[in-house]
């Protein structure tokens, strides 16, 4: 099952998963690859405000920070 349904619908299970070590590093990789898309989609739509390029510049550097 995909690491985003899976979180979202079956939270408990998901976290006893996590409490057994199972499959702890492609959980891991999977959570920060989903936490960079969603700062680079908040940075590319708070940038927008100014300019196409000023998004683009702020999706790119807000996964970079955080």
């Amino acid at each position: 099952m995909s690491l985003l349904p899976s979180l979202l619908q079956n939270r408990k299970s998901f976290l006893a998963e996590i409490t057994e070590d199972q499959e702890l590093t492609s959980k891991m990789l999977g959570l920060c690859g989903l936490s960079s898309v969603g700062f680079f989609i908040y940075g590319f739509i708070i940038g927008l405000r100014n300019s196409p390029l000023q998004a683009l510049s702020s999706g790119i550097k807000l996964p970079i920070i955080c």
